[in-house]
Protein backbone atom coordinates (compact mmCIF):
# COMPACT_ATOMS: atom_id res chain seq x y z
CA UNK A 1 0.00 0.00 0.00
CA UNK A 2 1.59 3.50 -0.84
CA UNK A 3 2.89 5.68 1.75
CA UNK A 4 -0.08 8.58 2.84
CA UNK A 5 2.06 11.06 3.01
CA UNK A 6 3.71 10.45 -0.58
CA UNK A 7 -0.28 10.31 -2.52
CA UNK A 8 -0.77 13.54 -0.58
CA UNK A 9 2.77 14.71 -1.97
CA UNK A 10 1.58 13.53 -5.80
CA UNK A 11 -2.16 14.52 -5.14
CA UNK A 12 -1.01 18.39 -4.54
CA UNK A 13 1.77 18.73 -6.61
CA UNK A 14 -0.67 17.49 -9.75
CA UNK A 15 -3.07 19.77 -8.97
CA UNK A 16 -0.55 22.89 -9.25
CA UNK A 17 0.66 21.95 -12.04
CA UNK A 18 -2.91 21.48 -14.13
CA UNK A 19 -3.77 24.46 -12.15
CA UNK A 20 -0.87 26.50 -13.95
CA UNK A 21 -2.03 24.80 -17.66
CA UNK A 22 -5.53 25.74 -17.37
CA UNK A 23 -4.38 29.24 -16.42
CA UNK A 24 -1.67 29.43 -18.98
CA UNK A 25 -3.85 27.98 -21.07
CA UNK A 26 -6.49 30.66 -20.52
CA UNK A 27 -4.26 33.71 -20.98
CA UNK A 28 -3.48 32.04 -24.37
CA UNK A 29 -6.75 31.92 -25.79
CA UNK A 30 -7.36 35.25 -24.15
CA UNK A 31 -4.08 36.74 -26.18
CA UNK A 32 -5.76 34.97 -29.48
CA UNK A 33 -8.94 36.73 -28.79
CA UNK A 34 -7.32 40.15 -28.44
CA UNK A 35 -5.89 39.88 -31.52
CA UNK A 36 -9.22 39.25 -33.87
CA UNK A 37 -10.83 42.38 -31.79
CA UNK A 38 -8.82 44.95 -30.01
CA UNK A 39 -8.27 47.27 -32.15
CA UNK A 40 -5.47 49.12 -30.01
CA UNK A 41 -3.63 45.91 -30.08
CA UNK A 42 -3.64 45.19 -33.51
CA UNK A 43 -2.25 48.49 -34.87
CA UNK A 44 -0.02 48.64 -32.30
CA UNK A 45 1.51 45.32 -33.93
CA UNK A 46 1.14 46.38 -37.41
CA UNK A 47 3.21 49.55 -36.40
CA UNK A 48 5.82 47.62 -34.57
CA UNK A 49 6.58 44.93 -37.96
CA UNK A 50 6.39 48.17 -40.11
CA UNK A 51 9.21 49.55 -37.85
CA UNK A 52 11.27 46.06 -37.71
CA UNK A 53 10.51 45.50 -41.43
CA UNK A 54 11.78 49.47 -42.64
CA UNK A 55 14.64 48.98 -40.07
CA UNK A 56 15.52 45.70 -41.54
CA UNK A 57 14.72 46.43 -45.30
CA UNK A 58 14.59 50.10 -45.85
CA UNK A 59 17.79 50.82 -43.35
CA UNK A 60 19.99 47.42 -43.38
CA UNK A 61 20.05 47.97 -39.94
CA UNK A 62 19.52 45.43 -37.20
CA UNK A 63 17.11 44.93 -34.61
CA UNK A 64 18.72 45.43 -30.48
CA UNK A 65 16.92 43.57 -28.27
CA UNK A 66 17.16 44.78 -24.43
CA UNK A 67 15.69 43.73 -21.02
CA UNK A 68 16.19 43.01 -17.04
CA UNK A 69 16.25 39.67 -15.66
CA UNK A 70 13.68 36.96 -17.02
CA UNK A 71 13.31 39.53 -19.63
CA UNK A 72 16.99 39.46 -21.00
CA UNK A 73 17.16 35.98 -21.14
CA UNK A 74 13.90 35.93 -23.27
CA UNK A 75 15.68 38.72 -25.24
CA UNK A 76 18.39 36.40 -25.64
CA UNK A 77 16.02 33.50 -27.42
CA UNK A 78 13.94 36.34 -29.30
CA UNK A 79 17.87 37.28 -30.85
CA UNK A 80 18.96 33.57 -31.29
CA UNK A 81 15.56 33.19 -33.23
CA UNK A 82 16.03 36.52 -35.20
CA UNK A 83 19.49 35.22 -36.75
CA UNK A 84 18.65 31.92 -37.49
CA UNK A 85 16.08 33.65 -39.70
CA UNK A 86 18.89 35.82 -41.56
CA UNK A 87 17.84 39.14 -39.66
CA UNK A 88 20.60 40.41 -37.90
CA UNK A 89 19.99 40.74 -34.23
CA UNK A 90 21.92 41.77 -31.05
CA UNK A 91 21.18 41.80 -27.26
CA UNK A 92 21.69 45.06 -25.21
CA UNK A 93 21.80 44.80 -21.18
CA UNK A 94 20.59 48.66 -20.23
CA UNK A 95 23.73 48.35 -17.36
CA UNK A 96 26.21 47.69 -19.16
CA UNK A 97 24.56 50.11 -22.18
CA UNK A 98 25.56 52.86 -19.77
CA UNK A 99 28.84 51.51 -19.32
CA UNK A 100 30.00 51.79 -23.03
CA UNK A 101 27.84 49.35 -25.04
CA UNK A 102 25.47 52.25 -26.45
CA UNK A 103 28.05 52.08 -29.26
CA UNK A 104 26.20 48.49 -30.40
CA UNK A 105 23.21 51.04 -31.55
CA UNK A 106 23.69 52.78 -34.83
CA UNK A 107 20.64 55.42 -33.50
CA UNK A 108 20.08 56.32 -37.75
CA UNK A 109 19.51 52.91 -38.56
CA UNK A 110 18.58 50.26 -35.85
CA UNK A 111 15.22 50.04 -33.82
CA UNK A 112 15.25 49.07 -30.02
CA UNK A 113 12.87 46.01 -28.57
CA UNK A 114 12.28 46.84 -24.71
CA UNK A 115 11.42 43.63 -22.92
CA UNK A 116 9.38 44.29 -19.84
CA UNK A 117 6.29 42.48 -18.46
CA UNK A 118 5.44 45.28 -16.33
CA UNK A 119 6.66 48.36 -18.53
CA UNK A 120 7.91 49.68 -15.41
CA UNK A 121 11.59 48.38 -15.33
CA UNK A 122 13.92 51.36 -13.35
CA UNK A 123 17.10 50.36 -15.60
CA UNK A 124 14.63 50.88 -19.01
CA UNK A 125 13.99 53.83 -18.07
CA UNK A 126 16.82 55.07 -16.94
CA UNK A 127 17.96 54.28 -20.53
CA UNK A 128 15.95 56.61 -22.26
CA UNK A 129 17.34 59.74 -21.83
CA UNK A 130 20.59 58.21 -23.40
CA UNK A 131 18.80 57.20 -26.65
CA UNK A 132 18.29 59.41 -30.02
CA UNK A 133 15.10 60.75 -30.44
CA UNK A 134 15.63 58.99 -34.12
CA UNK A 135 15.95 55.59 -32.68
CA UNK A 136 12.69 53.48 -33.10
CA UNK A 137 11.63 51.96 -29.72
CA UNK A 138 9.34 49.36 -29.15
CA UNK A 139 8.04 48.17 -26.25
CA UNK A 140 7.10 44.22 -26.18
CA UNK A 141 5.21 44.14 -22.69
CA UNK A 142 1.57 42.94 -20.92
CA UNK A 143 0.90 46.41 -19.10
CA UNK A 144 -1.14 48.61 -21.78
CA UNK A 145 -0.52 51.47 -19.29
CA UNK A 146 2.75 51.86 -17.76
CA UNK A 147 5.25 53.91 -17.22
CA UNK A 148 7.51 53.15 -19.95
CA UNK A 149 4.59 53.44 -22.16
CA UNK A 150 3.49 57.11 -21.25
CA UNK A 151 7.17 58.04 -23.01
CA UNK A 152 6.83 60.01 -26.72
CA UNK A 153 10.23 57.71 -27.26
CA UNK A 154 8.26 54.66 -27.11
CA UNK A 155 6.35 54.26 -30.87
CA UNK A 156 4.07 51.06 -30.63
CA UNK A 157 3.51 48.51 -28.42
CA UNK A 158 3.71 44.58 -28.75
CA UNK A 159 1.29 43.98 -26.49
CA UNK A 160 0.63 40.39 -24.71
CA UNK A 161 -2.20 42.03 -22.05
CA UNK A 162 -2.00 39.99 -19.06
CA UNK A 163 -5.76 39.93 -17.20
CA UNK A 164 -5.56 40.25 -13.93
CA UNK A 165 -7.14 37.06 -13.22
CA UNK A 166 -4.10 35.42 -15.12
CA UNK A 167 -1.28 37.33 -13.04
CA UNK A 168 1.46 34.69 -11.31
CA UNK A 169 0.66 36.11 -7.92
CA UNK A 170 -3.14 35.29 -8.00
CA UNK A 171 -1.91 31.87 -9.53
CA UNK A 172 0.94 30.67 -7.37
CA UNK A 173 0.90 33.39 -4.63
CA UNK A 174 4.14 34.79 -6.02
CA UNK A 175 4.68 37.21 -8.83
CA UNK A 176 7.80 34.71 -9.99
CA UNK A 177 7.49 35.14 -14.21
CA UNK A 178 5.58 32.03 -15.84
CA UNK A 179 2.46 32.90 -17.74
CA UNK A 180 4.03 36.40 -18.80
CA UNK A 181 7.02 35.17 -19.57
CA UNK A 182 5.39 32.66 -21.85
CA UNK A 183 2.94 34.83 -23.87
CA UNK A 184 5.34 37.34 -24.12
CA UNK A 185 7.64 34.98 -25.96
CA UNK A 186 4.71 33.02 -27.87
CA UNK A 187 3.50 36.41 -28.93
CA UNK A 188 7.11 38.08 -29.86
CA UNK A 189 7.81 34.53 -32.16
CA UNK A 190 4.43 35.38 -33.77
CA UNK A 191 5.65 38.75 -34.62
CA UNK A 192 9.32 37.38 -35.54
CA UNK A 193 7.80 34.44 -38.15
CA UNK A 194 5.15 36.92 -39.79
CA UNK A 195 8.46 39.96 -40.50
CA UNK A 196 10.13 37.11 -41.52
CA UNK A 197 7.61 36.10 -44.17
CA UNK A 198 7.57 39.71 -45.31
CA UNK A 199 11.63 40.17 -45.45
CA UNK A 200 11.63 37.11 -47.93
CA UNK A 201 8.07 35.44 -49.10
CA UNK A 202 9.25 32.48 -50.53
CA UNK A 203 8.14 29.79 -48.37
CA UNK A 204 11.10 27.57 -49.81
CA UNK A 205 13.99 30.21 -49.64
CA UNK A 206 13.26 30.88 -46.29
CA UNK A 207 13.57 27.31 -45.13
CA UNK A 208 16.86 26.97 -47.17
CA UNK A 209 18.28 30.11 -45.54
CA UNK A 210 17.02 28.81 -41.98
CA UNK A 211 19.06 25.31 -42.83
CA UNK A 212 21.99 27.08 -43.96
CA UNK A 213 21.91 29.03 -40.36
CA UNK A 214 21.47 25.90 -38.45
CA UNK A 215 23.58 23.40 -39.81
CA UNK A 216 24.12 21.84 -36.52
CA UNK A 217 21.96 19.25 -34.26
CA UNK A 218 18.43 16.89 -35.39
CA UNK A 219 16.81 20.30 -36.94
CA UNK A 220 20.28 20.71 -39.39
CA UNK A 221 20.72 17.30 -40.34
CA UNK A 222 16.88 16.62 -40.94
CA UNK A 223 16.48 19.72 -43.24
CA UNK A 224 19.62 18.63 -45.06
CA UNK A 225 18.47 15.34 -45.82
CA UNK A 226 15.16 16.91 -46.57
CA UNK A 227 16.80 19.14 -49.76
CA UNK A 228 19.44 16.47 -50.56
CA UNK A 229 15.95 13.93 -51.37
CA UNK A 230 14.39 17.08 -53.13
CA UNK A 231 17.32 17.75 -54.91
CA UNK A 232 17.34 13.92 -56.14
CA UNK A 233 13.94 14.16 -57.09
CA UNK A 234 14.32 16.74 -58.91
CA UNK A 235 16.70 15.83 -61.40
CA UNK A 236 14.58 12.22 -62.18
CA UNK A 237 11.24 13.88 -61.56
CA UNK A 238 11.45 17.02 -63.74
CA UNK A 239 11.67 15.24 -66.97
CA UNK A 240 10.00 12.40 -69.09
CA UNK A 241 11.61 10.78 -71.74
CA UNK A 242 9.81 10.26 -74.89
CA UNK A 243 10.49 7.96 -77.87
CA UNK A 244 9.62 8.41 -81.44
CA UNK A 245 10.36 6.81 -84.13
CA UNK A 246 9.96 8.89 -88.00
CA UNK A 247 10.73 7.70 -91.39
CA UNK A 248 13.32 8.87 -93.56
CA UNK A 249 13.58 8.69 -97.30
CA UNK A 250 15.37 6.03 -96.90
CA UNK A 251 12.54 4.45 -94.72
CA UNK A 252 15.48 3.83 -91.77
CA UNK A 253 13.74 4.70 -88.54
CA UNK A 254 15.72 6.38 -86.06
CA UNK A 255 15.23 6.93 -81.86
CA UNK A 256 14.54 10.72 -80.89
CA UNK A 257 15.21 11.28 -77.14
CA UNK A 258 12.93 14.71 -75.87
CA UNK A 259 13.14 16.23 -72.54
CA UNK A 260 10.30 17.88 -72.13
CA UNK A 261 9.19 19.56 -68.35
CA UNK A 262 6.17 17.93 -66.12
CA UNK A 263 3.24 20.29 -65.97
CA UNK A 264 1.30 19.36 -63.62
CA UNK A 265 -2.60 19.48 -64.16
CA UNK A 266 -3.74 21.74 -61.15
CA UNK A 267 -0.98 23.88 -63.09
CA UNK A 268 -2.79 24.69 -66.07
CA UNK A 269 -5.33 27.84 -66.53
CA UNK A 270 -7.74 28.96 -69.23
CA UNK A 271 -6.03 28.52 -72.79
CA UNK A 272 -6.57 31.79 -73.05
CA UNK A 273 -4.22 33.59 -70.74
CA UNK A 274 -1.51 31.40 -71.42
CA UNK A 275 -0.31 31.59 -67.68
CA UNK A 276 0.85 28.63 -65.15
CA UNK A 277 0.93 29.08 -61.63
CA UNK A 278 4.00 27.80 -59.82
CA UNK A 279 3.56 26.04 -57.03
CA UNK A 280 6.31 25.07 -54.50
CA UNK A 281 6.93 21.78 -53.86
CA UNK A 282 7.58 22.19 -50.02
CA UNK A 283 4.89 24.22 -49.89
CA UNK A 284 3.44 22.91 -46.59
CA UNK A 285 -0.60 23.78 -47.32
CA UNK A 286 -1.83 24.40 -50.91
CA UNK A 287 -4.18 26.98 -51.81
CA UNK A 288 -7.38 26.11 -54.18
CA UNK A 289 -6.93 26.63 -57.66
CA UNK A 290 -9.46 29.11 -57.54
CA UNK A 291 -7.37 31.44 -54.86
CA UNK A 292 -4.30 31.03 -57.29
CA UNK A 293 -6.30 31.75 -60.06
CA UNK A 294 -6.93 35.26 -57.98
CA UNK A 295 -3.93 35.65 -56.03
CA UNK A 296 -0.55 34.91 -57.87
CA UNK A 297 0.28 34.63 -61.57
CA UNK A 298 3.78 33.38 -62.47
CA UNK A 299 5.97 32.04 -65.23
CA UNK A 300 4.43 34.65 -67.88
CA UNK A 301 5.36 33.91 -71.47
CA UNK A 302 6.80 36.60 -73.79
CA UNK A 303 3.36 37.58 -75.75
CA UNK A 304 1.52 40.02 -76.28
CA UNK A 305 -1.13 38.45 -73.46
CA UNK A 306 1.87 39.10 -70.94
CA UNK A 307 2.19 43.17 -72.73
CA UNK A 308 -1.72 43.33 -72.09
CA UNK A 309 -1.79 42.13 -68.58
CA UNK A 310 1.14 44.22 -67.76
CA UNK A 311 -0.93 46.80 -69.22
CA UNK A 312 -3.29 47.07 -66.58
CA UNK A 313 -1.24 45.99 -63.68
CA UNK A 314 0.04 48.18 -60.63
CA UNK A 315 3.42 47.85 -59.13
CA UNK A 316 3.91 48.43 -56.03
CA UNK A 317 6.49 47.49 -53.61
CA UNK A 318 6.21 46.57 -49.73
CA UNK A 319 7.00 50.39 -48.69
CA UNK A 320 3.82 51.50 -50.73
CA UNK A 321 1.87 48.60 -49.20
CA UNK A 322 2.93 49.59 -45.89
CA UNK A 323 1.67 53.12 -46.23
CA UNK A 324 -0.93 52.05 -48.01
CA UNK A 325 -4.39 54.77 -47.46
CA UNK A 326 -7.85 53.79 -48.59
CA UNK A 327 -8.53 56.21 -51.17
CA UNK A 328 -5.12 54.69 -53.22
CA UNK A 329 -6.44 51.11 -52.58
CA UNK A 330 -10.15 52.34 -54.26
CA UNK A 331 -7.99 54.01 -57.64
CA UNK A 332 -6.07 50.83 -58.30
CA UNK A 333 -8.64 48.41 -57.78
CA UNK A 334 -10.66 50.56 -60.12
CA UNK A 335 -8.12 51.12 -62.39
CA UNK A 336 -6.04 48.27 -62.54
CA UNK A 337 -6.88 44.58 -62.83
CA UNK A 338 -4.45 43.17 -60.59
CA UNK A 339 -1.67 44.42 -58.25
CA UNK A 340 1.78 43.08 -58.48
CA UNK A 341 4.50 42.94 -55.56
CA UNK A 342 8.02 43.57 -56.40
CA UNK A 343 10.79 43.25 -54.22
CA UNK A 344 12.76 45.79 -52.77
CA UNK A 345 16.76 46.18 -52.67
CA UNK A 346 18.58 47.00 -48.97
CA UNK A 347 18.40 50.77 -49.40
CA UNK A 348 14.53 50.61 -50.84
CA UNK A 349 14.63 50.96 -54.43
CA UNK A 350 13.02 48.67 -56.57
CA UNK A 351 15.06 45.37 -57.55
CA UNK A 352 15.45 44.74 -60.92
CA UNK A 353 15.52 40.77 -60.72
CA UNK A 354 13.11 38.69 -62.71
CA UNK A 355 12.86 36.23 -60.82
CA UNK A 356 9.50 34.17 -60.44
CA UNK A 357 9.86 34.64 -56.81
CA UNK A 358 9.46 37.89 -56.39
CA UNK A 359 6.15 38.16 -58.67
CA UNK A 360 3.45 38.10 -56.63
CA UNK A 361 0.01 39.22 -58.02
CA UNK A 362 -3.65 39.73 -57.08
CA UNK A 363 -6.34 40.11 -58.62
CA UNK A 364 -7.82 43.46 -57.98
CA UNK A 365 -11.72 41.57 -57.97
CA UNK A 366 -10.35 39.44 -55.50
CA UNK A 367 -9.34 42.58 -53.55
CA UNK A 368 -12.45 44.23 -53.71
CA UNK A 369 -14.48 41.13 -52.57
CA UNK A 370 -11.81 41.12 -49.47
CA UNK A 371 -12.72 44.83 -48.85
CA UNK A 372 -16.15 44.07 -48.61
CA UNK A 373 -15.70 40.92 -46.33
CA UNK A 374 -13.44 42.37 -44.24
CA UNK A 375 -13.65 46.54 -43.74
CA UNK A 376 -16.21 48.20 -41.76
CA UNK A 377 -15.39 51.84 -41.99
CA UNK A 378 -13.32 51.59 -38.80
CA UNK A 379 -10.85 48.73 -38.86
CA UNK A 380 -8.39 49.79 -41.80
CA UNK A 381 -5.22 48.37 -40.09
CA UNK A 382 -6.83 45.06 -39.60
CA UNK A 383 -8.10 44.89 -43.18
CA UNK A 384 -5.09 46.16 -44.79
CA UNK A 385 -2.99 43.49 -42.51
CA UNK A 386 -5.51 41.10 -44.30
CA UNK A 387 -4.28 42.02 -47.29
CA UNK A 388 -0.56 42.05 -46.78
CA UNK A 389 -0.75 38.35 -46.12
CA UNK A 390 -2.44 37.43 -49.42
CA UNK A 391 1.14 39.36 -51.12
CA UNK A 392 3.11 36.21 -48.98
Amino acid sequence: MSNPISQYLASVSLNSVQSTLKYETDAVTNLFNQYQQDEFAINNIIQSITIMYNTIVANNGKIVITGVGKSYKLGLKLVATLNSLSIQSSSLHPTEALHGDLGLIDQNRDCLIMVTSSGNTPELIQLLPHLSSNLPILLLTCSKNSKLSQYNQINSLILAELLSCHKEEIIHGIPAPTVSFTLSMMLADAVILALSELIETDSLKRKKLFGLKHPGGSIGANLAQEFNQNNTNRSGDNTITTTTTTNTNTNNSSSITVQAPIIPPSNLMSATTSTTTRLSSNSSSMLSLKEMELESYSSVDDTDERGQAQKSCKEITYQDLLKLQELSLLQWIVRYDSIRLIETDNKGGSSNSSSSSSNNYVSCDFIQSLYKKHYDGLNWDKFKWELIKKFT
